[in-house]
């Protein structure tokens, strides 16, 4: 029903077109993908139990449109929802048990603003978590088409899921505003994702928790100077917390970001970082055991503008460490990319990526002979913004 809200509540706000300024807008992107993943991935016993085979398609990838309302100097309104099938559920592709479902119509961000003070606003609803700089950016403004690694959102290896914030969108409230070049973005959701946002609930019969009891704090405090922008970004939560007893299951964030546009150079620079409380079950000791995991990932990207060419070529180097107390368990991302703006409207991308595991999986190529996997993909992509 969620997804059906917004179209209600768009009509409803259309009505007030007269009393209000209603801005529609929207962005699409189609993409040709090709993608290199090898032939079957097998087990110790040389079984294989998952398909990695390669792709090339065409790809409506996004088709998004985005609504804001003014409703007085103190209220405002926006909504975006995409027309393009997407997960209903984070899942492992490897494992037959799970079940994905998909929603044709999704809805992306829905939130109210209320303006308080010069510099307080407060925002209700669903939208990009307040933390870091890419987060933060819409999918058409990125110039490599994909988030970085460490970020996460759209990279998986074989059924593992990288990065940090692969949901982007979360549901609750967060206050911010600025000051003379200082920025701050301070918040709390329900920190499952908008994915898991609806769910409340346990399942006792399936041993399958559903529940939020506890919420999440997140958080931003940034400073925009003329040749640069910093910002400092935090995260505290809980994972599936239904209960006092999964209460103990911590895990925070942290993250320091730094980008520039100096005359026509573009860099951008993150550092992300955190730690996992992992629940262990000693059942033949009778008890139960809460160790901490520790993450990290960063990137860097730099491009160059060539105003009278039109054209924004870039390359980023990303890199994430998911667990540090397994060996082996680096994740690095080479990335490249060529941007020509048509105009202010419309661009095309040409973009490459490669994922290279430090220790990879690996296929059976048709000499029969074990080959290294790392996920290689080329998209090109045309982007309207209107």
């Amino acid at each position: 029903m969620k997804r059906f809200s917004f179209l209600i509540i768009l009509l409803f706000l259309s009505s007030l077109v007269g009393a209000a300024e209603l801005d529609v807008h929207g962005f699409a992107q189609m993409w040709y993908l090709y993608r290199d993943n090898g032939i079957a991935l097998k087990d110790a016993n040389n079984v294989t139990y998952y398909l990695a085979q390669s792709d090339s398609r065409f790809v409506l990838s996004r088709a998004r449109l985005r609504t804001n309302v003014e409703l007085s100097n103190v209220v405002s309104f926006f909504g975006q929802i995409d027309f393009m099938a997407y997960q209903n559920n984070v899942v492992n592709p490897g494992d037959k048990n799970d079940v994905y479902s998909y929603n044709l119509l999704q809805l992306m961000d829905l939130f109210l603003n209320v303006k308080l003070h010069d510099y307080i606003t407060l925002r209700f609803g669903q939208f990009t978590i307040p933390f870091g700089y890419e987060i933060m950016r819409s999918p058409y403004d990125l110039e490599l088409v994909s988030y970085s690694l460490v970020v996460g959102n759209g990279h998986r290896y074989y059924g593992r899921q990288l990065g940090f914030f692969p949901y982007l969108r979360d549901t609750g409230v967060y206050a911010f505003g600025d000051y003379k070049g200082f920025n701050y973005k301070l918040g709390i959701v329900n920190g499952a994702g908008i994915y898991r946002s609806e769910e409340n609930r346990v399942d006792i019969s399936k041993d399958r928790d559903y529940g939020n009891k506890f919420k999440d704090l997140v958080g931003r405090i940034g400073y925009n100077h003329k040749l640069f922008s910093v910002g400092l970004s935090g995260y505290y939560g809980l994972r599936d917390a239904y209960d006092d007893f999964d209460a103990n299951r911590r895990f925070w964030r942290g993250g320091f970001d730094l980008t520039s546009q100096y005359k026509n150079i573009v860099f951008a620079s993150e550092v992300i970082f955190g730690q996992d409380e992992y629940k262990t079950v000693k059942a033949a000791e009778g008890k139960i055991e809460f160790s901490p995991h520790f993450s990290y990932g960063t990137y860097v990207l730099l491009g160059y503008k060539f105003t009278d060419l039109k054209l924004l070529p870039v390359v980023r180097y990303g890199f994430v460490e998911p667990d540090d107390s397994i060996d082996d368990n680096e994740f690095s991302s080479v990335s490249a990319a060529i941007n020509y703006y048509f105009s202010e409207f419309a661009k095309l991308t040409l973009a490459y990526e490669k994922i290279i595991p430090v220790k990879a999986m690996q296929y059976i190529n048709k000499d029969g002979k074990a080959s290294d996997i790392n996920l290689q993909t080329a998209i090109m992509q045309l982007g309207v913004n209107f």
